[in-house]
This record gives C-alpha cells, sequence and structure tokens, in this order.
C-alpha cells in the first residue's frame, strides 16, 4: 500500500482517485470547492485536507490534475506548498504546452521537488485498465521509485526521458491522430444512417477496418523513415478514384464531408506533385512540405 494525495477533483482527478483508492492505497485528496465527486471520493475512503499543502504533507507521491497550467500554477503558489513538495514526488497530470512543462520542471526542481509530468491518452472511463497509456517525462529515479503505485492508473504507461519534449510531442501527434479517426467515424456514420443503417450496428463492423488501418499505419512508418513509396499495394491515384467516388455518394445524399473532402484535396496535390502513381503514404510529402 502507498501513500498518495491528489490535487484537484475533477472528472479526471476524483477518478485518479477513486482508482488509486481501490487499489488499498492511503488516499489524501484536495480540491478547490466542495462539489458532489469530491464528496463520493470521500465516502470512498480518501481523507479530506483542507489546503494543498496539507494534502502533500501526507504522502510522498503527490498527483494533482486541474484545468490547465495557470490553474496549476495558482495552487502551487498556496502558502507553503513548494517547502512541503521538496523531497517529495510530484505526479502533474494537468495538460500543457511543452514550454509550460518545462518551466514547471525547473521550477519545481530548483524548490527540491522531484517532478513527474504526466500525458493522459484516455478518458476517466479508462483509468485503471491494463491497455490504458499515460507517457511520463522527468525525473527517472522518481519514476523508477514509483511506477508500482502508477501502473494501477494504466496499465500501458511509458516513461519517455527526462525531456519533456518527446513526450509532448508524442502526445499532441497521437491526438491530432485521434480527433482525425474520430472525425471519419462521425462523418461516415452520418453517412451509414443516410442509407438507413444504425450507428451501432455501423460501428460492430469496424474492428476489421479498424485493424487494416493499424497494419497500414505501420506499413506507412516504415515507408516514411525509408523514403520508400513503391506502390505495390494501393497508389495514391486509386486511393483519389474511390474517395472521389464517395465524395458523391455523400453529395447524393446531402450529408457532410469535410473529413473525407481533405483526404481528397490531400490526394489531389500529391498527385498534382507527380506522385499518384506511388503508395498512398506519398502524400504524407505533402503534408509535412512547408506550408502545405
Amino acid at each position: 500500500m502507498a501513500q498518495v494525495s491528489v490535487l484537484g477533483l475533477g472528472a479526471m482527478g476524483s477518478r485518479l482517485a477513486t482508482v488509486l483508492l481501490d487499489h488499498g492505497h492511503a488516499v489524501t485528496v484536495w480540491n478547490r470547492s466542495a462539489s458532489e465527486r469530491a464528496a463520493a471520493v470521500e465516502e470512498a475512503g480518501a481523507a479530506r485536507a483542507a489546503t494543498p499543502a496539507e494534502a502533500a504533507a501526507a504522502a510522498p507521491l503527490v498527483v494533482m490534475c486541474v484545468t490547465d497550467y495557470p490553474a496549476a500554477d495558482e495552487v502551487l503558489a498556496a502558502p507553503g506548498l513548494l517547502e512541503v513538495l521538496a523531497g517529495c514526488t510530484f505526479v502533474q497530470f494537468t495538460n500543457g504546452t511543452e514550454q509550460q512543462v518545462r518551466e514547471q520542471l525547473e521550477w519545481l526542481s530548483g524548490a527540491g521537488a522531484r517532478m513527474l509530468s504526466g500525458a493522459i491518452a484516455a478518458y476517466p472511463r479508462h483509468i485503471g485498465r491494463p491497455e490504458t497509456l499515460i507517457l511520463y517525462a522527468g525525473d527517472a529515479a522518481a519514476f523508477a521509485e514509483h511506477q508500482e503505485t502508477l501502473a494501477d492508473l494504466a496499465g500501458g504507461q511509458r516513461y519517455v526521458g527526462e525531456d519533456p519534449g518527446p513526450m509532448n510531442a508524442v502526445y499532441v501527434s497521437s491526438f491530432a491522430f485521434y480527433y482525425a479517426a474520430l472525425g471519419g467515424f462521425l462523418e461516415a456514420a452520418a453517412l451509414a444512417q443516410a442509407r438507413g443503417v444504425p450507428p451501432r450496428e455501423f460501428a460492430a463492423a469496424l474492428p476489421g477496418i479498424a485493424a487494416l488501418l493499424l497494419d497500414h499505419v505501420d506499413d506507412a512508418a516504415r515507408r516514411i523513415e525509408a523514403a520508400d513509396y513503391t506502390g505495390d499495394q494501393a497508389t495514391v491515384d486509386i486511393h483519389l478514384a474511390g474517395s472521389s467516388r464517395r465524395l458523391e455518394t455523400f453529395a447524393a445524399l446531402g450529408v457532410q464531408s469535410g473529413m473525407t473532402a481533405a483526404f481528397v484535396d490531400y490526394c489531389r496535390q500529391a498527385e498534382e506533385a507527380g506522385d499518384g502513381g506511388e503508395d498512398i503514404a506519398a502524400v504524407f510529402k505533402r503534408m509535412a512540405a512547408p506550408g502545405g
């Protein structure tokens, strides 16, 4: 059993605290205001602290998850908190830019705290699952000391090094991929529904397509790194023709098609650049081009 303090009990923070409690850890919590979530966490067995400093003093591992970095900085400025964090491991789960993460790492390290920046690639309901991914950067010794406890929050945790830059790049880029895929699903579900197929029925057919996508992602990454765009599977021209036909279907049914139209536009750029006979991964060259 570990002793852990949680600062911030919004949707994610309260879930972090609850999962830690479920794993038998002694949890102390602090929240800026009273809320139903805070009350539920206390009912589940967490001890409530009156101030951030009081919460931090109760455990060698302190995690924070609040709205944004300005809110986090405001909490960290609470009387006595920095002094208490000296010698503790502080895990910041609040989303921030690379510069914000670097500045806070330097600030807390200067105050004697060991900081880890954690990037949660999940919704609150996914916390505690073996497949859930949380990326960590920062103090290597701190991660080594607490990784067993942190693994209770996400079985797929990964420490990516002391420099927060790579972690931030992977996190931001991963969600760029996620939202593009989510937007594609919502657009496609609208198309399927317009043709009489309910969204759940359509979604049930997607596991095979998801497996195809992941296989193609691996192949595309290999091609990009090797600069090998040999068109031995399906060329840009083939994808352009098929996607253009899908645009016609969207138009005929009066369904918006911004996601598909964007893909078609990239394919056309690649074709105009002379890459029509190359593998579809060659579209990457248009996306990576300055001003592209």
